[in-house]
This record gives structure tokens, sequence and C-alpha cells, in this order.
């Protein structure tokens, strides 16, 4: 049997679609007969009024649901941060979920959400391989973070990855960089094929969904504008944590690929490199420059402090919930684009034989 309808509960109540329409809505003007047969009703249906039918009504709840895959990393912490922070200047709520990485936990929380009074939706997908959860199905205004090109209609708010990718590159070059070893990271690493990546264009789907794919892309493109030959050789496949970036660097000397700079997807991968260098008494920034993604709390810390792209996450938690006030007003959306920056610390510096 599906989800109830208000015809189900009309139906079992003996009342019509409108009486029941009333109760819900705690009119007065109704039989207290007619209110307990429909109540009852509810309760043995288990009914929950549609967020779409609250929509169409013209009810509002000044609250946005939002749904990521976590708060514990600093990027995602900081785009619900740079939520709450515009859905307070604009007299709204947010109402924070997380899927805690799982696809069951994610589907477990659209449930929750398709049921509680929501006026808009901001949904970051899960990145397993498994096909996205279709959340225009919560029938409310939504927002898709953090990725690109993931639901048909819908505006995309997310980081300018390839411009990521092309900028630490294209910097490293400038530097006399020649070996560039580009780390493209992933949650669950093993689900991605290093031919796919390779072959992957802009418009693909998986260029969309996984940011690794249009950072590499970004440095792709700055190589070839200095006429430097593309090796596979120098593109590896990780995933976010400390042990995946000790673990990757350390394939790299095994196999004995020349390299004279690193790209880290993240700030943390970029940590677990340098201490596995530190370790083989590798000098950073002379012998191996590094580059790292996310730009927070990491880098200052580091010895030496890490160079690094800043993402501006908190920016696309704003820019989410300005999407979403706009589509509650009727007004004309589309994707937002967040562009990052290069913040230059001692990780890098120009190859010796420049100096």
């Amino acid at each position: 049997m599906g989800k109830p309808t208000i015809k189900d509960v009309a139906r079992l109540a003996e009342v019509s679609v409108s009486t029941v329409s009333r109760v819900l809505n705690g009119k007065e003007n109704v039989q207290a007969e007619y209110v307990t047969k429909t109540l009852d009703a509810v309760e043995q249906l288990k009914f929950r009024p549609s967020i779409a039918a609250k929509t169409i009504r013209g009810q509002s709840s000044k609250v946005i649901g939002m749904l990521i895959p976590e708060v514990t990393t600093p990027f995602y912490a900081r785009v619900a941060n740079g939520a709450v922070s515009r859905a307070q200047e604009l007299g709204l709520f947010i109402q924070l979920m997380t899927s805690d990485r799982d696809k069951e936990i994610e589907a477990q929380c659209i449930r929750q959400l398709s049921e509680s009074y929501i006026d808009g939706l901001i949904y970051g997908p899960l990145e397993t391989g498994a096909p996205f959860t279709q959340s225009a199905l919560l029938q409310v205004p939504t927002a898709v973070v953090a990725h690109r090109r993931i639901l048909e209609n819908t505006p995309h708010i997310y980081v300018d990855n390839f411009a990521g990718g092309y900028t630490a590159a294209k910097y490293l070059i400038r530097l006399g960089r020649r070996r560039i070893y580009m780390l493209a990271g992933f949650w669950l690493p093993g689900l991605i094929r290093k031919e796919d990546l390779l072959s992957s264009d802009y418009d693909s789907k998986l260029s969309g969904a996984y940011s690794g794919f249009d950072r590499t892309l970004g440095y792709r493109k700055a190589l070839q504008e200095d006429g430097i030959p593309f090796d596979e050789a120098l593109v590896g496949i990780c995933g976010y944590d400390y042990d995946s970036g000790y673990n990757a660097i350390k394939i790299v000397y095994e196999r004995m690929i020349d390299i004279d700079a690193v790209i880290a997807p993240n700030d943390m991968v970029a940590a677990g490199i340098m201490n596995f260098l530190k370790r083989q008494n590798i000098k950073i920034p002379e012998t191996v420059s590094l580059i790292g993604h996310g730009d927070v709390l990491i880098p200052e810390i580091a010895e030496p402090p890490l160079t690094s792209i800043n993402q501006n996450p908190h920016e696309v938690g704003r820019q989410a919930v300005n999407t979403i006030d706009n589509m509650l007003k009727h007004k004309e959306v589309s994707d937002t684009v967040v562009g990052v920056s290069l913040s230059i610390r001692e990780s890098t510096c120009n190859k010796p034989s420049m100096i």
C-alpha cells in the first residue's frame, strides 16, 4: 500500500475531502463528530499532510531544511554556518540534518523532512556511486550544494573546483615545478576508476558529482597552457583523511615516480603527505612543494604553514539560503558558482634551480 492521501482519510472517516482539510487546518466550523472521525482516520492511516499541500495553502513555517553528509569536516561545517548566518539575517531558521555519509540514513532524513513543516530544502547529496536521491519528491523549493548537474531543473550552488585545480597547478608551474602530482579525492575512492577520471570531460555526470574530476580537468588545462606534457603517472586517487594522504604519497615514492610538487584534495590529506615527506627527510618546500584545499585551521598550524586553495564554503551556505529565499518569492534562480582563491604560505617556493 502506498502513502495514504487526504482522499483515503476522507473515505475512512466517511466525510468529504474539504472537511478533512478544514479539520487539519484547525478551522472551527466543523461538527465535533466529524472532527473526531477525521482525527481517528488520520491516526489509523498514519497520515501526514504533504508539504506541497501546505505550500499551496500559502502557509509558511520560516524553516528551511538542510540535509548534508556531515558536519565534522571544515568544509560542510562552514557551509552549514554560512546557511544559518544568512537565514538569521532573513528571519528564517535552518533545520539541519546529516546523513553521516550513509545512503540509508539519507533516505530516512528525506522521509522525516517530507513530514516536517519546511518551506524549502538545501540538499548536499552523498558521493556513494549510487543514484542520487531525487529530493525534488519533497515538493518544496530545493537547492543542491557542493555539486553540480545532480538534479534536473534544480539550482546548484557549488565551488569552482575546476578553478581550484587550475590555480594550484598554475602557481606551482610559475614556481618552476614541472612534475606536479595531482591527487583527486573521493569519500569512497574504491568506486572510482582512474581511467574514468582521466577520460571525463567537464559536461559529464561524474564531473558534476565529484570535485576530484573538475580539479583534475583544471590541473590538465594549466599544464596544457604551459606546454607541459600530461603524464598519467602523475595523477592519483585517494580518500579525504590523514592516512589517505600518508599512504598515497608513500606509494608514489615506492614506485619511484619523480615529483617536485603535490596538489592535495584537502588540507587533512596534505598533513598526511607532509608527515611522510618529513619522515623521509624530503625537504618541504624546496624538494617538494605542497598545496592543499580548504584553507581552514590546518594550514596555519602546519609546519611549514600550508599553501591552500580557499573554497569559501561559508559563501556556499549563504548563497544556498539566498536561492531558496528567491524561489519562495517566485523569483527566477539559476546555478551559483562560488570562486576560489589561493592562500600562499611556506609549503611552496621557487624550485631551487630558479632561486
